[in-house]
């Protein structure tokens, strides 16, 4: 994690390069051995022992894709309630060193979790405005800026509320920074949404021809033997009453421009139209709308938001990893996708509701204590639990 020549980089007191943690070791505490969906490995610790003693256990370059919702630098306190009582769910307080202690935790993880990840891995880090920007520039450092592939915006939620009569604009998205471990790597699997039609609404808004209905956009960076193929299919509109004419294997028209027909596609009562999602994702909504999901744990994400990060950036088969696992999503959404998964958290109400959700869809899985072992003459030798 050397800085290159050349490169701006964010620079705070006390900012280092520590070395990781050495002997950590992980003590099994029980086997559930569920019946559906792929397995996978709770650890309860500091998410800094935790991948130092994967590291150990020989898992650098073995995951395909990592998630991280680590805390967004709030100086708040986020409790849970469960039996009735409020607990502590996790601490986002960083004391008299405020943002450099934020920034240097941050710091000392993203080293580990490039290490951890496959030579086509990709990462997300999931913040809000408060430090979003500041975690970026140590991620351009740490993986480079050309490995950067997106900052997502998510729309998590509508104005309502109080919001609505705020002094300024209402905070109702956050970011996800999505990078590659090199500038052409990562998996990709290019995701559709889907926005649900009446046939009333078709009828008032889209063109009908024999096929359906459809509506049409420009012809892009179409060459003229695709818009050829198009032709065949079916697939061109020409605007002003115009038609097709080739010459010499060249499209023009005699009247009017070339555009593509896209349809809707039959569903029920009604249509669906499908269309390439971009880096803005306001189709999905926040967990508050997420019905039976939730689980009363304060910062939970919703499911759908990691089965697109999940689809998009993994294979059946490929391992993921949430060093910051909180209410579980992760686990419980890979599991059902058919990818293994390992998440941490030193959080003790973040691991319980862990293990409630994981039994709950009867996913299989192993919970397991991070320990960091005590460096005698001899080696390492039992010592406490790193929780």
């Amino acid at each position: 994690m050397k800085p290159r020549a050349g490169d701006v980089h964010l620079q705070w007191p006390g900012k280092k390069v520590r070395r990781p943690p050495e002997g950590v070791r992980f003590a099994v505490r029980l086997t559930e051995q569920g019946s559906s969906g792929s397995p996978g490995r709770l650890i309860a610790g500091d998410n800094l022992l935790v991948m130092a003693g994967l590291l150990d256990e020989g898992y650098a370059g073995r995951f395909t894709l990592i998630y991280l919702d680590p805390p967004y630098g709030t100086d708040s306190e986020f409790s849970l309630r469960r039996q009735g009582a409020a607990e502590v769910a996790y601490q986002d307080a960083w004391g008299e060193g405020g943002l450099r202690s934020y920034l240097g935790a941050i710091y000392r993880r993203l080293g580990l979790l490039r290490q951890l990840l496959a030579a086509e891995g990709t990462l997300y880090v999931h913040l809000d405005r408060r430090t979003c920007h500041y975690v970026q520039v140590l991620l351009d450092e740490v993986f480079g800026r050309e490995c950067c592939q997106n900052v997502i915006v998510w729309r998590r939620e509508v104005a309502r509320g109080r919001k609505t009569s705020a002094r300024y604009f209402g905070n109702n998205v956050e970011y996800l920074l999505c990078y590659t471990k090199s500038p052409r790597g990562g998996i990709w699997n290019p995701v559709k949404g889907e926005k649900v039609i009446s046939r009333e609404e078709a009828e008032r808004r889209y063109r009908r021809d024999e096929r359906g209905y459809f509506s049409t956009s420009h012809r892009g960076t179409y060459s003229d033997a695709a818009l050829l193929n198009l032709a065949k299919e079916g697939r061109i509109h020409v605007t002003r009453g115009g038609e097709i004419r080739v010459e010499d294997g060249r499209l023009s028209t005699t009247r009017g421009t070339i555009r593509i027909k896209y349809y809707l596609e039959p569903r029920g009562e009604g249509f669906v139209k499908r269309y390439a999602v971009d880096n803005l994702w306001d189709d999905i909504r926040g967990i508050a709308e997420a019905g039976r999901e939730r689980c009363g744990y304060p910062t939970q994400k919703p499911e759908r938001l990691l089965e697109r990060i999940i689809e998009a950036s993994s294979r059946p088969g490929d391992l993921v990893g949430d060093f910051y696992a909180g209410s579980g999503t992760t686990g419980v959404v890979a599991a059902r996708l058919g990818r293994p998964w390992v998440m941490a958290d030193e959080s003790s109400a973040a691991v319980a509701v862990c293990q409630s959700r994981l039994r709950q869809h009867g996913i299989p899985f192993t919970l397991e204590v991070a320990r960091r072992l005590r460096r005698g003459r001899g080696g390492y030798t039992d010592g406490e639990s790193c929780r």
